[in-house]
């Protein structure tokens, strides 16, 4: 082989060893940066919510349902609602450390706040608690 295919062989696998070098987008409860960090899960656009350290895609409103695996949430404000990560135990959530207690701060909470928090046939879903 002569070294002019040598170097056209070896710059076409580095260009497409860079071109695959992208992260795939996140998914339902995975950490974000910003909206172009979530993917698309099963055709619903996901949002980053930065009010969760290292970021949380989510589906910021139930009009439309929700992907599969999560669930419709209720906001805070009592002023709208999200669909997020479903879980069973808090183990089923990521683990996000708070700033202030160095602790996990991500809960497998009731949808419902006022089901019983040991049922356990009350729907939840991952939900961040702390700061």
């Amino acid at each position: 082989m002569n070294s002019t295919y040598l170097i056209a062989l070896g710059s076409t696998i580095v260009l497409l060893a860079v071109a695959g070098c992208g992260d795939p987008p996140s998914l339902m409860g995975q950490p974000c940066q910003v909206d172009e960090h979530c993917g698309p899960e099963s055709g619903f656009d996901l949002t980053c919510d930065n009010d969760v350290p290292g970021g949380y895609c989510y589906v910021d409103s139930c009009d439309d349902g929700c992907p599969p695996g999560s669930l419709c949430t209720p906001d805070a404000d009592g002023e709208g609602d999200a669909c997020r990560q479903a879980c069973d135990q808090v183990l089923d959530c990521r683990e996000v450390i708070a700033r202030e207690t160095g602790k996990n701060a991500m809960d497998c909470a009731p949808i419902d706040p006022e089901a019983d928090p040991d049922a356990e046939d009350v729907e939840r879903t991952c939900v961040f608690s702390g700061n």
